[in-house]
């Protein structure tokens, strides 16, 4: 899950989220339907922590790739400690018109206060045909999703320092328009052997008008050579590429 520099790939934090210590997951039979099945997904709530959870809200909503909701459902969620349970359901008759298409599953998790504890996203696929078993074509649809342009700035002055220079960029994301902005990429321009970053998040989604704030660490291994400016890459799968200078 890390690159021959240690540089964590997509499925690092794909598999970070998924193991937060409470979680929201959707579970269904596959990723490939076809048009006239019924999608059924079921919401699990997972707790891996020494006290139960109460009063939290789940909502799972069913999107195509424009950010048109299809379909959605919420409710309350609890659990004991350290135990999982189905807290709800969503079902979704795909009618021929979703034949070639695709849309996604969007599973969250709020508290009481309303804070965002844990989401989930699933990209599924509709058959061209009623040959379930032909793959040709699919997902395809999603190259055509509707180009996104993101805003990012400081979220606040640098804070905190790293054990040889640098600190941490809180770097604010949001996503002004109807449409999702999927599989978001964060890059440091000048990493290399002497600087190195680290992100509480990367390749994420952000859903129609979210926003998302992300801790960027910056690590020097030369401070006599530190670089006190440097360029960050914002890209995505329908993001065009922009770059955000920051100060370390």
């Amino acid at each position: 899950m890390v690159d021959w520099y240690g540089t964590p790939k997509p499925s690092y934090f794909f598999l970070k989220r998924t193991s937060r210590p409470v979680h929201v997951s959707a579970d269904f039979e596959k990723y490939l339907w076809k048009a006239g099945e019924t999608f059924r997904a079921d919401v699990h709530l997972l707790n891996d922590t020494e006290a139960p959870v109460s009063n939290c809200r789940y909502s799972i909503k069913l999107m195509d790739v424009c950010g048109k909701i299809i379909a959605e459902k919420s409710g309350s969620a609890s659990t004991a400690a350290n135990r999982s349970s189905r807290v709800g359901e969503i079902e979704y008759s795909i009618p021929p018109g979703m034949a070639g298409r695709t849309f996604f599953v969007m599973a969250e998790l709020r508290g009481r206060d309303g804070v965002k504890i844990s989401d989930s996203v699933y990209p599924i696929a509709v058959g061209k045909t009623d040959w379930i078993e032909s793959t040709a074509g699919i997902f395809e649809e999603m190259n055509r999703m509707p180009a996104v342009d993101l805003t990012a700035v400081p979220a606040t002055d640098r804070s905190g320092a790293s054990r040889a220079g640098g600190g941490v960029l809180p770097i604010r994301f949001s996503n002004p328009t109807d449409a999702i902005a999927f599989f978001i990429r964060l890059r440091l321009l000048e990493e290399s052997e002497t600087l190195q970053a680290s992100y509480s998040d990367n390749y994420f989604t952000l859903l129609p008008g979210e926003t998302k704030n992300v801790d960027i660490r910056a690590e020097q291994w030369k401070p006599g050579a530190a670089v006190n400016k440097a360029r960050l890459e914002v890209s995505g799968w329908n993001c065009p590429a922009k770059i955000l200078e920051v100060n370390l």
